[in-house]
């Protein structure tokens, strides 16, 4: 009978490793590399020696302080969500928008100016256009040598 039979908690003791296993030293994993309680030692051990590059790499900044303090620090005066161009007029009435049509805002320092302060104090931002690539005109260098 094979063991692919029996799936989960169906399968009977009797054809679990563990039963096959008794009488051996080792169970099965080796006299070498051993099967040890906690081989990179328990919970974190390790983040600033032998596991180091995992934390560096997948948790920067686990570790320590960095930058200078700053006591009493107040989010709300620095809040200023960033709104595109081109959605600046769903923010506004129809007629509002009609209106505003003519003014063009196309800095990101236009938030600062009072026009843009009834938009709920955002920051504007303008769609970059894609800048096309500067094809250089290939000069035959033989040209005129073989002639």
């Amino acid at each position: 009978t094979g063991s692919l039979y029996f799936i989960g908690r169906l399968m009977p003791t009797r054809f679990k490793k563990c039963r096959h296993q008794r009488g051996s030293s080792f169970n099965g994993y080796g006299r070498v590399g051993k099967h040890q309680k906690h081989p990179s030692g328990r919970g974190n051990a390790g983040g600033q020696h032998h596991h180091r590059i995992n934390m560096d790499k997948y948790h920067p900044g686990y570790f320590g302080k960095l930058g200078m303090r700053h006591f009493h620090k107040k989010a709300n005066p620095a809040w200023k969500p960033t709104v595109n161009l081109s959605n600046v007029t769903k923010f506004v009435e129809k007629q509002q928008a009609d209106q505003a049509k003519n003014c063009l805002l196309y800095t990101s320092d236009a938030a600062d100016e009072e026009d843009s302060v009834d938009l709920g104090g955002r920051r504007i931002i303008k769609k970059k256009k894609k800048k096309k690539k500067h094809i250089r005109p290939v000069s035959n260098k033989t040209q005129g040598k073989y002639e």
